[in-house]
């Protein structure tokens, strides 16, 4: 009887890191497919005493483009990031600025903000990675993966089991979130035309363009 318990135990174990595995094989694959992805967003720092909070919205592109308008009192924050290309917008100031930067300029951004796709390969790459518990979000089934970092810090990814991808992460030290990120609304391979990674500016702004070349 103890050796057939051993056995079971034994099966079970196999059985789940199987589980772990197949499903970090279809996040994967499931990465592949994404061209380009759009979300609103939920950015939380956590403390003792409370929590700070900040929203908006991200599009990125495989190509190596990626736009965040972040909620601000006085309206939408932009900037837009792209290879060796950077647009920031502070509805505060009647500034945009406008910066670009040579092949000579030692910087690399092509990977900037792949956001969802970073998600993938902490879980892809972590050779502790456990699964935990599914949950339920918003009536949706998601997968949760522990990846342990640094002593007593882990983060924990949130992954949507219909859709394969990560939709929030949190960090977690000694047992206490810290940081939490969201993803809302996810839409995947949306079309995004080649002027949204650019800012307009309104006849009243100036526009102060700087160039990077040693």
């Amino acid at each position: 009887m103890m050796w057939g318990s051993a056995w079971m135990l034994g099966v079970m174990a196999v059985a789940n890191a199987s589980t772990t595995a197949d499903r970090i094989d279809s996040m994967q694959r499931a990465w592949t497919q994404v061209e380009a992805y759009c979300s609103g967003f939920v950015l939380g720092f956590h403390g003792e005493t409370g929590s700070a909070l900040s929203m908006g919205k991200s599009c990125w592109e495989k190509s190596g483009r990626i736009r965040t308008d972040t909620r601000s009192t006085s309206g939408d924050i932009v900037e837009i990031r792209s290879d060796r290309e950077l647009w920031y917008y502070n509805p505060a100031q009647p500034v945009v600025l406008h910066v670009t930067a040579s092949e000579e300029f030692g910087i690399d951004t092509k990977q900037v903000g792949r956001g969802i796709g970073e998600l993938v390969e902490l879980v892809a790459s972590s050779s502790e990675v456990r699964q935990m518990p599914s949950a339920e979000v918003d009536g949706r089934e998601t997968w949760l993966f522990r990846v342990p970092k640094d002593s007593g810090t882990e983060v924990i990814v949130f992954v949507d089991a219909r859709t394969r991808l990560p939709v929030a992460l949190e960090l977690r030290q000694g047992g206490h979130a810290v940081m939490s990120y969201g993803f809302l609304n996810l839409e995947i391979n949306p079309s995004l035309p080649s002027s949204f990674f650019c800012i307009e500016a309104l006849p009243s702004h100036q526009v102060v363009k700087l160039d990077l070349d040693p």
